[in-house]
């Protein structure tokens, strides 16, 4: 599958599974739990390698945000994060707290 070729973020995390990126993470008071070891990873322990928007398609305000992230002892995986009115905000508040240093300057476009 060509990147040039997706159009939903089910595609693209098919995408980055396909690229070794297939870790699974879950939200805590404690930071990002990476869920195959338990580590609990904070906004500064994660690189962000690329991110990918989408829009709902009958309402644009019903947004999401692909994460592409690496972290220590090769953790490689992908995080969709949800920005509406009704989603929980824990996540999206976790990947606005990333370093700036650690988002690649390219990451929209891996």
């Amino acid at each position: 599958m060509k990147q040039n070729n997706l159009n939903s973020s089910s595609d693209y995390i098919d995408y980055y599974n396909s690229r070794g990126y297939t870790d699974h993470f879950k939200i805590s008071d404690e930071g990002l739990i990476h869920i195959k070891t338990h580590q609990i990873l904070k906004p500064e322990d994660i690189s962000i390698v690329a991110q990918h928007r989408f829009e709902g398609i009958s309402n644009p305000s019903d947004m999401s945000v692909l994460y592409v992230v690496e972290a220590s002892q090769n953790i490689k995986g992908t995080a969709l994060v949800n920005y509406n009115p009704s989603s929980s905000t824990e996540l999206a508040e976790f990947f606005n707290s990333v370093p700036k240093k650690n988002v690649k300057q390219n990451s929209k476009n891996f």
